[in-house]
């Protein structure tokens, strides 16, 4: 019961700690870590954020996510590629193995966009 509790905190803090980038076009929103295991010291986690494209034409963006401690040292990155449609959002997932105190010591989530207009 302890355990499932402090998975529940966790999911809320580290939504309420993740960042929102910034860029011309690509907006993440709602960004946030679920845990979904732990086992054999590796915990198995999904990454959710939604991306809104605030232009007219089709995005390509490269999103780098960064987890970090509260001294801001980075405990895992993972890299993302995602297309959203002009005027539209998308829901961007990626699944994560973390070592356990790692993920347990998560305070921000940091997400840098590089976008690219899609070909005509």
């Amino acid at each position: 019961m302890h355990y499932r509790f402090h998975q529940a905190i966790v999911s809320v803090l580290l939504a309420v700690a993740a960042a929102p980038a910034a860029s011309d076009c690509l907006r993440v929103q709602d960004n946030s870590v679920q845990e979904k295991t732990t086992r054999y010291g590796i915990t198995t986690a999904d990454w959710t954020a939604d991306v809104r494209n605030d232009c007219d034409v089709p995005y390509d963006g490269t999103m780098t996510v960064r987890f970090r401690d509260a001294d801001g040292r980075v405990l895992y990155k993972a890299v993302q590629v995602i297309v959203v449609r002009g005027g539209d959002r998308q829901n961007a997932r990626r699944r994560i193995n973390i070592p356990a105190d790692n993920f347990k010591a998560i305070d921000t989530i940091d997400v840098a966009v590089e976008e690219r207009e899609r070909p005509r």
